[in-house]
């Protein structure tokens, strides 16, 4: 299993270019895991909640990269 942890801010369309592309290039989908932190006070969070599936982010705070 590989996870790419991602902090994302405002860019939801890269971020679904992102996953797409880490997706479709693992042999096999299933052993790649791609999560995003959003922050909740993101402007652009319901854009991101309507590309990405609902398992590849979590909505918390705005915070450091490193606790995130």
């Amino acid at each position: 299993m590989i996870s790419i942890l991602t902090p994302s801010r405002g860019r939801p369309h890269l971020a679904k270019r992102m996953y797409d592309s880490a997706k479709n290039t693992a042999q096999n989908p299933k052993d790649i895991q791609i999560l995003f932190y959003l922050n909740e006070d993101d402007k652009t969070l319901k854009q991101y909640t309507s590309v990405l599936p609902a398992d590849s982010f979590i909505v918390g705070p705005d915070q450091s990269t490193s606790y995130s």
